[in-house]
C-alpha cells in the first residue's frame, strides 16, 4: 500500500497517467524530470549549482541569494506535488541554508535580510520567495516557522 502522503499528493490525481491526453502526460513527466534534475543540482551544503562551464571545469559565476531562493521554492513546490521525501529534504535543507546565510537587519534586529546588497539581491523579493518556499514545504518544522524574514517586517513566518 502507498503511504498516506503519497496518495494525497496532487501527482496521485494523474494515476493512471496513460488515461490523460498526451499533453498532460508530457507536462507531468516533464515536471517529474525537472524535479529530479533540480534535486541533483543541489550540493551537499544545501546550495543549488548555478551553472557549470565544462570547458573550464568551474561553476558559472553570477549566482546570488535571490536565485537560490527561486530554486528552493521550485524544489518545495515539486516536493508538495510529488510527495517525494527526498525532494522535501532537499527543499528544507536549501531553505535552512538560505536562512543561515542571512544577517539581522540594521533597522530592525528582529528581522533577517540577505547578506548580499540590495543592488544584487532584492530584500523584498528574497523574503517573499523564502516565505513562499516555507509555505510550499510539505511539513515545515518549527525552526522554519519561527524565523522572522523580510525588510522591516519583523513578523514571524
Amino acid at each position: 500500500p502507498a503511504p498516506a502522503a503519497a496518495t494525497e499528493a496532487p501527482l496521485a490525481k494523474f494515476h493512471p497517467l496513460e488515461a490523460y491526453p498526451q499533453h498532460t502526460q508530457d507536462a507531468v513527466r516533464g515536471t517529474l524530470l525537472a524535479a529530479g534534475w533540480l534535486a541533483r543540482m543541489n550540493e551537499s551544503n544545501g546550495q543549488f549549482l548555478h551553472g557549470y562551464m565544462p570547458a573550464l571545469r568551474r561553476p558559472l559565476p553570477g549566482d546570488h541569494d535571490l536565485r537560490q531562493a527561486m530554486a528552493a521554492l521550485a524544489m518545495a513546490q515539486a516536493a508538495r506535488f510529488t510527495a517525494d521525501k527526498q525532494h522535501a529534504a532537499v527543499a528544507s535543507q536549501a531553505v535552512l541554508r538560505l536562512l543561515a546565510f542571512t544577517k539581522p537587519d540594521p533597522n530592525d534586529p528582529t528581522c533577517r535580510v540577505p547578506v548580499q546588497s540590495s543592488l544584487v539581491c532584492s530584500k523584498v523579493g528574497f523574503a517573499a520567495l523564502l516565505v513562499l518556499a516555507v509555505y510550499e514545504l510539505p511539513n515545515p518544522g518549527e525552526p522554519l516557522l519561527d524565523v522572522p524574514v523580510g525588510p522591516g517586517g519583523g513578523a514571524p513566518l
